[in-house]
């Protein structure tokens, strides 16, 4: 005989199933949408900081070039200065000595 409990209990796990694969494609399709995925960045090492930078212009206003502690950290702060989010954050430190 089958237990409507265990139904019940299959049918919950059936669900969270579901659900977790829904999240995590939403996770890929937002990972999909980042900047240095989808435009040919360069990610090395510069001392004992990380680059991640578009565009190999001497000028650098004319191309986006972030720093981090590793590459991760550098393609997050290469996404949120692609988007008008993040800022230099050697220009800020430099502003703050001044004063």
């Amino acid at each position: 005989m089958i237990n409507p409990f265990m139904i019940l209990q299959l049918k919950l796990r059936e669900q969270r199933a579901l659900t977790e694969a829904a999240e995590f494609a939403l996770v890929d399709q937002k990972m999909n949408f980042l900047p240095h995925r989808n435009f040919p960045v360069a990610v090395h090492r510069d001392g004992d900081k990380w680059v991640c930078s578009f565009g190999f212009h001497p000028d650098p206003l004319l191309h986006v070039m972030a720093y981090g502690d590793c590459p991760a950290q550098a393609c997050s702060n290469f996404d949120a200065l692609w988007n008008g989010v993040g800022v230099a954050l050697e220009d800020e430190e430099e502003d703050e000595e001044e004063y």
